[in-house]
């Protein structure tokens, strides 16, 4: 992962930030894929879970760290 390579964590943390972010992706793609949602559904849909995934992050990290980590996915996701 980009993000692991970035910043320095625990193995703990590692783990709980690759669980989180595999199921935020997961939990989009289940309500997005095959739902026929406009533009405007499917971006309510990620705002919904980059807010839901930012409070879990926000429990086991800094503020600052989960800033980098979402600064981080962003550019892993332009790639």
């Amino acid at each position: 992962t980009t993000i692991l390579s970035e910043i320095e964590l625990s193995d703990e943390k590692a783990k709980f930030l690759e669980q989180t972010l595999y199921a935020k992706y997961a939990n989009n793609a289940l309500k997005i894929k095959g739902k026929n949602l406009s533009q405007d559904e499917k971006k309510n849909v990620y705002k919904n879970a980059f807010k839901a995934t930012r409070k879990v992050l926000r429990k086991q990290f800094s503020e600052t760290e989960v800033k980098s980590i979402i600064r981080l996915e962003r550019q892993a996701n332009k790639k």
